[in-house]
């Protein structure tokens, strides 16, 4: 029998980070216990006339992972979307229900498929019967997830991760106002890739004179944060992987457009929401109050639900992947 063969695009590095590429690696994983060959190419690097040499008929599926604002606007991103039109087979594409991404679905609707692993607003949702997607956690592809098993009154241990680019150096100014509030507590950070030197100096001193634990080239965090009372992260795909972990978890956004995009994230209570942080008086405040009222947050009204995401249906898509006819 002839492995099936798929073709995997994507972004990293700067300014996107690594959490695309990261969840086509896993993928790739998943799909060679399925018998189908998955190549990886990172376009975000590639010149158009490079771009344009790729050979996408020798494939039978192409999936899709690259969801960022700021690489839509390029020309090499309109310049793939029209290459794409000439493939004629399965297109599956991770994102969230944007305008762009449906206008591009709905072109050829019995071969291009949206897997939005994400809560969704009840707007969006509606707008996912107009084709085939795959919505909501249980799609969101993991690594082995090491589960959080902390039952503490108080925070001792707090696992701190804010992206691979962390363009605001938030690494540090929240490590520094936690110990402010309580020099005793225990911070244990990611470094990403991406890290601008100066920040990682900055970082380094602080380190000195605190509890301060730094993991650098991090493969799978929930390894990290399983010895921890609360996460803290930023607004990104890390945040589905600590909930799939039911660590205590807390959310903040490094701006007022992704608190738009966490809002579907918020309202499903299963992190404290931080929102922003304006100011680092207002940074300040936030924090002194999540960690003085822990106990009543996270354990003695539980507001916020424990939800255990098993993503116990992405099979679904390696089902369809697998069994279906991808002659062209």
């Amino acid at each position: 029998m002839l492995k099936k063969k798929s073709l995997s695009l994507t972004i990293a590095g700067n300014p996107y980070g690594y959490g695309h590429y990261k969840r086509m690696i896993i993928l790739k994983s998943k799909l060679k216990k399925e018998n189908i060959n998955n190549h990886i190419i990172d376009i975000s690097k590639l010149k158009i006339n490079l771009l344009k040499q790729i050979d996408i008929k020798i494939y039978n599926i192409i999936f899709i992972d690259l969801s960022n604002d700021f690489f839509f606007k390029k020309k090499i991103f309109h310049t793939l979307i029209k290459y794409l039109d000439h493939f004629r087979g399965k297109i599956f594409i991770f994102d969230s229900v944007e305008k762009n991404i449906v206008k591009f679905i709905k072109k050829d609707i019995k071969n291009r498929f949206l897997i939005c692993p994400y809560f969704l607003s009840l707007k969006k949702k509606l707008l996912t019967k107009e084709f085939k997607c795959y919505y909501g956690p249980d799609y969101f592809l993991f690594d082995k997830i090491y589960f959080n098993k902390k039952k503490s009154r108080r925070v001792q241990k707090i696992f701190l991760s804010c992206g691979g680019l962390d363009e605001h150096n938030y690494t540090y100014k929240i490590a520094k106002t936690i110990f402010s509030i309580n020099k005793k507590i225990e911070v244990h950070a990611t470094v990403g890739p991406l890290f601008k030197k100066q920040n990682i100096n900055l970082i380094n001193i602080l380190k000195k004179k605190n509890k301060f634990f730094l993991y650098k080239a991090v493969k799978n965090p929930s390894k990290i944060s399983q010895n921890c009372d609360l996460a803290i992260v930023s607004s990104g795909l890390i945040k589905y992987e600590m909930a799939a972990t039911k660590i205590n978890l807390a959310v903040f956004c490094e701006n007022f457009k992704h608190s738009r995009y966490n809002l579907a994230f918020a309202k499903s209570k299963v992190a404290y929401n931080l929102s922003t942080f304006a100011s680092s008086y207002l940074m300040k405040n936030k924090l002194d109050y999540l960690l003085k009222n822990y106990y009543k947050i996270f354990l003695k009204k539980n507001n916020l639900k424990k939800i255990l995401i098993k993503n116990n249906k992405f099979h679904l898509i390696t089902k369809d992947v697998k069994f279906n006819n991808f002659s062209q």
